[in-house]
């Protein structure tokens, strides 16, 4: 009499499911909570660097909907910016999403309705940027307003006021806003960053403030891509669950 197996039947057992189901949600959050803590930075690593709060109607531009400002990575290492706020003097708070920021790299946060087109931001010129859902209060004010950068910590990195509003800096920031286009930028702007957190930092762009200048020497556009700590760990897990809770079943079938 001899024997042979017919067929090997692999599946992965009742309680793989379930323990998968209680572990791999948990690695998840896990995961979620540690690229916020990796997220931490000293205050001035990350900048504010231009701010464009009235875009010039005679070109086309609209508000809110043309309103944009960048924030720039000071710091000497990639920065994760989940969780980190951005607030202006009215009620609304901008979350950040999951975004690296690498070392002296610039990300434009910008209404969601802008017309990079008419920037003049095409092709390779075009900005990688970040549109959030909502605004500030509709719109960015002209003559008093601040921002305010905050990290997952809510320690503040950065932040500006201009015009009649002094509760950042004191004097504050000049209000540059007069619908010809001109956005308030730090001195040098573009190739470095002047930082002492006085209003001295800050000038009116020369000629229209745009958010697809970020070209030369020292400023390159940021690619950001989401945070992706666990996923090597929990490939791994799903893996070592499947081969270690898989049951096998053999059929035997004699042969007479």
């Amino acid at each position: 009499m001899s024997s042979r197996y017919s067929r090997v039947l692999l599946y992965p057992h009742p309680w793989v499911i379930a323990l998968g189901l209680i572990i791999l949600p948990g690695l998840w959050l896990w995961g979620v909570e540690l690229a916020q803590a990796e997220s931490n930075a000293n205050p001035g690593d990350i900048l504010i660097v231009e701010v464009n709060a009235d875009p010039a109607s005679a070109g086309g531009f609209v508000e809110p909907g043309d309103e944009f400002f960048e924030l720039y990575n000071n710091s000497g290492a990639t920065i994760n910016l989940t969780g980190w706020t951005v607030n202006d003097n009215g009620s609304t708070t901008m979350t950040l999403p999951n975004i690296n920021l690498e070392a002296g790299k610039l990300l434009v946060v910008a209404h969601a309705n802008i017309n990079f087109a008419l920037y003049g931001c095409t092709g390779a010129n075009t900005p990688l940027s970040y549109l959030p859902s909502t605004w500030f209060n509709g719109n960015l004010a002209n003559t008093n307003d601040r921002l305010i950068l905050r990290d997952n910590l809510a320690t503040v990195i950065d932040g500006l006021s201009y015009g009649t509003d002094t509760s950042v800096l004191n004097p504050a920031a000049p209000a540059v806003f007069d619908n010809s286009g001109v956005s308030l930028q730090r001195r040098t702007y573009n190739t470095a960053f002047v930082d002492t957190d006085t209003n001295a930092d800050w000038t009116g762009s020369t000629g229209a403030g745009t958010p697809c200048d970020v070209s030369p020497t020292a400023v390159t556009l940021q690619s950001f891509s989401t945070q992706p700590t666990t996923w090597p760990l929990l490939l791994l897990v799903v893996v070592a669950l499947l081969v270690g809770g898989t049951a096998v079943i053999k059929r035997k079938t004699d042969n007479r």
